[in-house]
Protein backbone atom coordinates (compact mmCIF):
# COMPACT_ATOMS: atom_id res chain seq x y z
CA UNK A 1 0.00 0.00 0.00
CA UNK A 2 1.02 3.08 -0.55
CA UNK A 3 1.60 5.93 2.24
CA UNK A 4 3.58 8.96 1.24
CA UNK A 5 2.93 11.26 3.88
CA UNK A 6 0.53 13.51 1.57
CA UNK A 7 -3.34 13.98 1.72
CA UNK A 8 -5.49 11.23 1.02
CA UNK A 9 -7.23 11.29 -2.29
CA UNK A 10 -10.85 9.82 -3.41
CA UNK A 11 -13.21 8.48 -1.83
CA UNK A 12 -12.53 6.60 1.30
CA UNK A 13 -15.05 3.21 1.24
CA UNK A 14 -16.36 3.07 4.83
CA UNK A 15 -16.40 -1.42 5.06
CA UNK A 16 -19.10 -3.26 6.53
CA UNK A 17 -17.56 -6.20 8.56
CA UNK A 18 -18.68 -9.48 6.97
CA UNK A 19 -20.55 -11.76 9.63
CA UNK A 20 -21.51 -15.57 8.95
CA UNK A 21 -25.44 -17.24 9.78
CA UNK A 22 -24.14 -17.63 13.51
CA UNK A 23 -23.07 -13.98 13.66
CA UNK A 24 -19.34 -14.63 13.67
CA UNK A 25 -16.69 -12.39 11.65
CA UNK A 26 -16.40 -13.75 8.20
CA UNK A 27 -12.58 -13.27 7.17
CA UNK A 28 -12.92 -15.28 4.10
CA UNK A 29 -14.85 -12.72 2.59
CA UNK A 30 -12.63 -9.80 2.91
CA UNK A 31 -10.34 -10.65 -0.21
CA UNK A 32 -13.48 -10.63 -2.28
CA UNK A 33 -14.73 -7.63 -0.73
CA UNK A 34 -11.15 -6.34 -1.32
CA UNK A 35 -11.24 -6.85 -5.14
CA UNK A 36 -14.51 -5.77 -5.62
CA UNK A 37 -14.44 -2.29 -4.06
CA UNK A 38 -11.03 -2.45 -6.47
CA UNK A 39 -12.14 -3.22 -9.36
CA UNK A 40 -15.84 -2.83 -9.60
CA UNK A 41 -15.88 0.43 -7.57
CA UNK A 42 -12.45 2.04 -8.46
CA UNK A 43 -11.91 2.50 -4.33
CA UNK A 44 -8.26 2.92 -3.24
CA UNK A 45 -9.25 3.95 0.14
CA UNK A 46 -11.01 2.08 3.18
CA UNK A 47 -12.25 2.83 6.73
CA UNK A 48 -12.45 -0.39 8.39
CA UNK A 49 -13.79 -1.03 11.89
CA UNK A 50 -15.60 2.57 11.84
CA UNK A 51 -19.50 2.77 12.45
CA UNK A 52 -20.50 1.47 9.42
CA UNK A 53 -18.63 -2.03 10.18
CA UNK A 54 -20.25 -1.85 13.59
CA UNK A 55 -16.38 -2.01 14.87
CA UNK A 56 -17.23 -1.26 18.97
CA UNK A 57 -19.58 -3.84 18.39
CA UNK A 58 -16.71 -6.46 18.33
CA UNK A 59 -14.42 -7.53 20.36
CA UNK A 60 -10.72 -6.30 20.77
CA UNK A 61 -9.88 -9.56 18.77
CA UNK A 62 -12.21 -9.68 16.52
CA UNK A 63 -11.34 -5.95 15.54
CA UNK A 64 -7.49 -6.92 15.45
CA UNK A 65 -8.39 -9.72 13.32
CA UNK A 66 -10.00 -7.69 10.80
CA UNK A 67 -7.56 -5.36 10.81
CA UNK A 68 -4.89 -8.14 9.66
CA UNK A 69 -7.30 -9.42 7.43
CA UNK A 70 -7.93 -6.13 5.70
CA UNK A 71 -3.95 -4.62 5.55
CA UNK A 72 -3.38 -8.03 4.12
CA UNK A 73 -5.70 -8.15 1.36
CA UNK A 74 -5.65 -4.38 0.33
CA UNK A 75 -1.28 -4.66 -0.28
CA UNK A 76 -0.46 -3.74 -3.58
CA UNK A 77 -4.15 -3.17 -4.73
CA UNK A 78 -5.40 -0.05 -2.34
CA UNK A 79 -3.63 3.34 -1.13
CA UNK A 80 -4.65 3.32 2.32
CA UNK A 81 -6.27 1.21 4.93
CA UNK A 82 -7.70 3.76 7.92
CA UNK A 83 -8.35 1.23 10.51
CA UNK A 84 -10.89 2.82 13.60
CA UNK A 85 -9.46 1.95 16.79
CA UNK A 86 -11.46 3.88 19.22
CA UNK A 87 -13.34 1.80 22.29
CA UNK A 88 -15.17 3.00 25.57
CA UNK A 89 -11.71 1.91 27.03
CA UNK A 90 -8.60 4.15 26.50
CA UNK A 91 -6.06 0.96 27.14
CA UNK A 92 -8.12 -1.10 24.38
CA UNK A 93 -8.20 1.51 21.98
CA UNK A 94 -4.09 2.24 22.52
CA UNK A 95 -4.07 -1.64 22.09
CA UNK A 96 -5.83 -1.24 18.75
CA UNK A 97 -4.04 1.59 17.82
CA UNK A 98 -0.38 0.29 18.12
CA UNK A 99 -1.85 -3.23 16.49
CA UNK A 100 -2.95 -1.27 13.89
CA UNK A 101 0.93 -0.14 13.23
CA UNK A 102 2.16 -3.11 13.47
CA UNK A 103 -0.01 -5.31 10.46
CA UNK A 104 0.80 -2.41 8.12
CA UNK A 105 -2.29 0.05 8.72
CA UNK A 106 -1.73 3.77 6.50
CA UNK A 107 -3.31 5.14 9.13
CA UNK A 108 -6.02 5.42 12.43
CA UNK A 109 -9.16 7.00 13.65
CA UNK A 110 -10.41 7.50 16.87
CA UNK A 111 -14.05 8.22 18.01
CA UNK A 112 -13.83 10.28 21.70
CA UNK A 113 -15.58 8.15 24.30
CA UNK A 114 -19.26 8.57 24.47
CA UNK A 115 -20.11 6.91 28.19
CA UNK A 116 -17.80 9.06 30.26
CA UNK A 117 -17.72 12.30 27.89
CA UNK A 118 -15.01 14.92 27.61
CA UNK A 119 -15.52 17.69 29.99
CA UNK A 120 -14.28 19.80 27.07
CA UNK A 121 -12.28 20.33 23.65
CA UNK A 122 -9.35 20.81 25.94
CA UNK A 123 -10.08 17.23 27.33
CA UNK A 124 -10.96 15.71 24.37
CA UNK A 125 -7.25 17.07 23.11
CA UNK A 126 -5.62 15.29 25.75
CA UNK A 127 -7.54 12.24 25.35
CA UNK A 128 -6.78 12.43 21.69
CA UNK A 129 -3.08 12.61 21.52
CA UNK A 130 -2.98 9.75 24.11
CA UNK A 131 -4.55 7.83 21.29
CA UNK A 132 -2.22 9.19 18.46
CA UNK A 133 0.93 8.45 20.59
CA UNK A 134 0.39 4.84 20.72
CA UNK A 135 0.72 4.79 16.85
CA UNK A 136 3.18 7.66 16.42
CA UNK A 137 4.94 6.52 12.94
CA UNK A 138 0.87 6.66 11.41
CA UNK A 139 -1.30 9.68 10.77
CA UNK A 140 -3.98 10.25 12.86
CA UNK A 141 -7.58 11.17 12.18
CA UNK A 142 -10.22 12.18 14.56
CA UNK A 143 -13.87 10.48 13.76
CA UNK A 144 -16.10 13.79 14.71
CA UNK A 145 -19.43 12.10 15.85
CA UNK A 146 -20.91 15.92 18.17
CA UNK A 147 -23.80 14.12 19.22
CA UNK A 148 -21.85 11.37 21.17
CA UNK A 149 -19.40 13.61 22.70
CA UNK A 150 -21.13 16.38 23.57
CA UNK A 151 -18.50 18.94 21.85
CA UNK A 152 -18.94 20.65 18.98
CA UNK A 153 -15.67 21.84 16.58
CA UNK A 154 -15.88 25.29 15.51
Amino acid sequence: MASDGKRLKGLIAATFTPMTLNCEVNLSIIQQYVDYLVQKQKIKNIFVNGTTGEGTSLSVTERKKLAEEWVRHARGKMDNVIVHVGCLSLEETKDLAAHAASCGANAIAAVSPSFIKPSSPDALVLYLKEVASAAPSLPFYYYHIPCLTGITCE
